[in-house]
């Protein structure tokens, strides 16, 4: 995966991650949250399993957790970054997060994104979204 103009971000953590990417378990529900287990079908994915932490009230996560393979640890696996969505806004009736941080606990490192000048409803081709477009 690679950094997404040197940020603690990589290409597809900005583009996102397709649902049947993985597969899905609900290790807990309470009043206010929903917390996932998210295993990837394919064996060659950069992370092991992904926790996410979802608000119930918007089903937005608020803490996404990223674990892959670590030879050293005595599991085999490590807490390789973790996804913070800071704030999140109701804009024309849909919940955006305008700010996410995303630290690397191997790097000891962080990155902020901030989202401004939001517009909802515009229009966009297939070549306006996804992984390629980023670049």
């Amino acid at each position: 995966n690679d950094s997404f103009m040197g940020s603690d971000f990589t290409y597809d953590d900005m583009s996102g991650r397709a649902i049947s990417r993985d597969t899905h378990t609900i290790l807990k529900t309470d009043a206010s949250h929903t917390v996932v287990k998210s295993v990837p079908v394919d064996s060659n994915d950069a992370y092991v399993y992904i926790i996410s932490k979802i608000n119930t009230a918007t089903w937005v996560p608020e803490q996404v957790i990223f674990f892959n393979s670590d030879s050293r640890s005595s599991n085999g696996i490590r807490k390789f970054k973790t996804l913070f969505y800071d704030t999140v806004q109701l804009i024309n009736g849909g919940y955006i997060v305008t700010q996410s941080t995303m630290v690397n606990h191997e790097r000891g490192s962080y990155t902020q994104l901030l989202l401004s000048d939001i517009q909802t409803n515009v229009p966009l081709s297939d070549n306006d979204v996804g992984r390629q477009s980023l670049k």
